[in-house]
């Protein structure tokens, strides 16, 4: 349960992701969130084993991702914000952001979600222009730098949201990592997340 009480802006945000979600399964003759909530216990795992220590090592940090297949990506490869589709936004992105909004301050999430927002876009134009290492600064963050630390690993619900969007954890000698996959743009629905996050950010604004 959250320690801070929902603000009007964060109500509304809840709302307009439900009604979100209620169109598309009216649309669709069914609900697409529901379907994959057992995989939510991945991203759990995932937070808990980056508290605990317990990832990837040595070799396992060239890791083979276990997330889209080639042929499921749509985003085009340019250097700005992935173009809006109809796909259902994840139902991984939207219980991650609901738990985000709803168990932080205001002010920690529009920080949170401006520097996420930055990193993904960055991973999935910049860091996919090759395997080299000018590019592959793009895909690793690490975890450990302060201002890191205090955008998503110190805010409740923020790991997980770069778990439903590609990122994985990984461990490279004593330092602990968020690494995305070379060759992956992004998943269909990735741009329509950004902008749910960019759209908190501006209902916030005076």
């Amino acid at each position: 349960i959250s320690n801070f009480p929902q603000s009007e802006e964060a109500r509304r945000a809840i709302s307009d992701a439900k009604k979100s979600e209620n169109n598309w399964a009216s649309q669709l003759g069914y609900n697409p969130y529901e379907t994959n909530k057992s995989s939510s216990g991945q991203a759990r795992n995932a937070t808990m084993t980056a508290q605990h220590g317990s990832v990837n090592s040595g070799a396992e940090a060239q890791f083979i991702p276990s997330i889209a297949s080639p042929r499921d990506i749509v985003a085009e490869n340019t250097e700005t914000r992935p173009t809006k589709s109809k796909v259902p936004i994840s139902w991984e992105f939207k219980q991650a952001y609901e738990e985000t909004i709803t168990g932080n301050a205001q002010e920690a999430v529009v920080n949170s979600f401006g520097i996420m927002r930055k990193l993904l876009v960055n991973a999935t134009t910049k860091g996919q222009n090759g395997n080299n290492a000018d590019s592959a600064k793009f895909r690793k963050v690490r975890l450990t730098n302060a201002k890191i630390r205090q955008a998503i690993s110190e805010v409740h619900g923020a790991l997980d949201i770069m778990l439903s969007c590609g990122f994985q954890l990984v461990e490279e000698g004593q330092e602990t990592y968020l690494m995305f996959p070379a060759d992956f743009k992004g998943a269909p629905w990735l741009a329509n997340a950004l902008n749910m996050m960019q759209q908190y950010g501006k209902s916030c604004q005076v």
